[in-house]
């Protein structure tokens, strides 16, 4: 009976480790789709006015540095497995296969994994 029982306990444990071990957000990301206030703008609309596809990227490095750029305009982070942090403020942000997603203040941004 205790070995049926270590048993259970050791295939429990397995199956909680995966299901909690998912895919690490290191990565360099480019803009998909923005959303400020209910107005949707996808990258290739950018793209159409003259915006670079590199103009809008985040750089998620192994280590838990990073950098995001914003029309050209870089910014140091760290990020953790929920957050990136920027200037001591930080920002909630959800991955989804290779799509990762932060929203603040009424804009939201989609970035999607090169």
């Amino acid at each position: 009976m205790k070995k049926v029982l270590s048993m259970i306990l050791v295939l429990s444990m397995v199956f909680v480790l995966v299901a909690c071990g998912g895919k690490s957000a290191a990565g360099e990301y480019v803009l998909k789709s923005a959303n400020l206030n209910g107005q949707e703008m996808k990258m290739e609309d950018l793209e159409v006015a003259g915006v670079s596809v590199d103009s809008f990227k985040l750089v998620l490095n192994e280590d838990g540095t990073g950098v995001m750029a914003v029309m050209g305009q870089e910014q140091e982070l760290t990020w953790d497995d929920k957050a990136l942090t920027a200037e001591g403020e930080s920002i909630n942000y959800t991955l989804n296969g290779d799509e990762l997603s932060i929203e603040q203040d009424g804009m939201a941004m989609v970035f999607v994994r090169k």
